[in-house]
């Protein structure tokens, strides 16, 4: 589901562009007069320069860098970190808040192991979710300022297409004796603002619109782990607990992850032979 959803944001952009070009040839225009390469330079490139400007390189960095997360995304693993959580929760009910850290030895999430760490070494859980979720709020400032760089890119797309259109404006008055050049050369001008509409509503607000549906999507699911393992700690029975964190699931996976994680709890009961852990 999450490389579809990837694929969707790369395609949606191509298609979204082969549309336009279709919509300009249905029109009875020739589509490469829509191309042209010193009207891009000045749209593209003096856009992103803008947008390097107004950042640290630190930030631009970490703002290209999470582009592989709009196009290759990870899908959250919700039916495996159930599966833990229940596993963890059996194990508190046997050996306290101690066995959490040996039945988490599998973890690999990096906030997950952080969690866990943090409610076995903090007595009182609500104190324990308080510092988990300042690391959220952390993090969610980071991937907000990711946002930013794409959205700002995208303001600035217009405003240099309105550039180029003035640019071309100029060279065309300078050629007012050719009343011949006139036509082409005011079609040529407004190419410029062609591009920094296309350039900013086609490609980067969607990108900054998909970082902040999956920063709303992993902030969720973080929610859920602290959920998760502030209910073990007050002593919530392990259905209990699952049959709370399934409410943080997405609708239309919640009845695949439900069978998938009761057969799994079923099955690591009997193994653990403990009766009665379901309520």
């Amino acid at each position: 589901m999450g490389s579809f959803m990837g694929l969707n944001t790369g395609l949606a952009i191509i298609l979204g562009i082969v549309v336009v070009f279709i919509g300009i040839y249905l029109n009875q225009g020739v589509p490469s007069t829509f191309i042209n390469g010193p009207s891009f330079l000045v749209v593209f490139f003096g856009s992103f320069f803008a947008t390097v400007g107004s950042f640290s390189p630190r930030q631009l960095l970490a703002s290209f860098k999470s582009l592989k997360s709009v196009f290759f995304p990870t899908p959250l693993p919700y039916a495996e970190t159930l599966e833990i959580m229940y596993r963890l929760a059996m194990a508190a009910r046997r050996e306290g808040l101690t066995g959490l850290e040996a039945a988490a030895e599998n973890v690999t999430d990096p906030f997950f192991r952080q969690a866990v760490d943090t409610v076995t070494n903090t007595p009182d859980p609500d104190a324990a979710a308080e510092l988990l979720q300042v690391n959220i709020e952390s993090d969610k400032k980071a991937q907000k300022d990711n946002q930013e760089v794409f959205r700002r890119w995208g303001s600035y797309a217009p405003a240099f297409g309105m550039l180029g259109t003035l640019i071309g404006l100029i060279l065309m008055l300078g050629k007012l004796d050719d009343p011949s050049q006139l036509g082409p050369n005011m079609a040529l001008a407004l190419i410029t603002t062609f591009y920094g509409v296309l350039l900013a509503n086609l490609v980067m607000f969607p990108i900054a619109s998909r970082m902040t549906e999956q920063l709303a999507k992993e902030g969720d699911f973080r929610e859920m782990i602290i959920e998760g393992l502030t209910s073990i700690a007050n002593g919530e029975s392990p259905s209990r607990v699952l049959d709370k964190l399934l409410f943080y699931v997405p609708l239309a996976q919640r009845d695949e992850v439900r069978n998938r994680v009761e057969a799994a709890a079923g099955i690591a009961e009997r193994a653990a032979e403990i009766p009665g852990t379901a309520d």
